[in-house]
């Protein structure tokens, strides 16, 4: 039985249930944000071409990049004023 087996019974005796945390809203990581919300503003001033090559200079995953400049309604939103 493996251990996550084991854990489900337990708390299945004790009535007990799995609560997994609301997805996060905004990016964790304050870096990360400060440079995807540069890419944005990028994109507002120079075009996307433009925005697209500095967050792939600055290390933000492509899908992020995808996910941020060609689809805004996606975009999270900021928890931090910078």
């Amino acid at each position: 039985m493996t251990d996550v087996k084991k854990m489900d019974d337990q708390m299945e005796q004790k009535g007990d249930t799995w609560t997994f945390p609301e997805p996060c809203p905004s990016r964790p990581d304050l870096k990360s944000a400060k440079v995807v919300e540069t890419g944005i503003s990028l994109q507002d001033m120079i075009g996307t071409a433009a925005a697209a090559v500095f967050l792939k200079s600055e290390s933000i995953a492509v899908d992020v990049a995808a996910r941020v400049l060609s689809q805004p309604t996606k975009r999270r939103k900021m928890s931090r004023q910078f």
